[in-house]
């Protein structure tokens, strides 16, 4: 799967002639619903997620509205990657304190 595509394609999976969707970036885990009215969706996490967020995120991608679905995670693989969101909330509060300092309040 790729950011080419077609996403109209994974809300109907049961009507595919595919049963596997193999998702390797961020772009897969956000605003795309795996659906499968038919078939029972099976969710296997083999890489950490960059933040809670994400992972949130990333969980709700199947067993949406009812549907039928497992989530399997490697015993290995933390659910999100503490170093990654640790670096991502550093560059926020950054962003945060050079954006408050350019902002004059009258």
């Amino acid at each position: 799967m790729s950011e080419e595509t077609d996403y109209n394609i994974l809300r109907c999976l049961d009507e595919q002639p595919f049963k596997l969707v193999v998702a390797t970036g961020e772009f897969a885990m956000r605003g795309i619903d795996y659906r499968s009215e038919k078939f029972t969706m099976t969710e296997v996490i083999a890489k950490s997620f960059s933040c809670k967020l994400q992972a949130r995120q990333g969980l709700d991608r199947v067993g949406r509205f009812g549907d039928s679905c497992r989530r399997i995670r490697f015993q290995d693989v933390e659910m999100v990657d503490e170093k990654q969101e640790a670096e991502a909330e550093t560059k926020l509060f950054r962003y945060i304190e050079t954006t408050l300092k350019t902002v004059k309040i009258n």
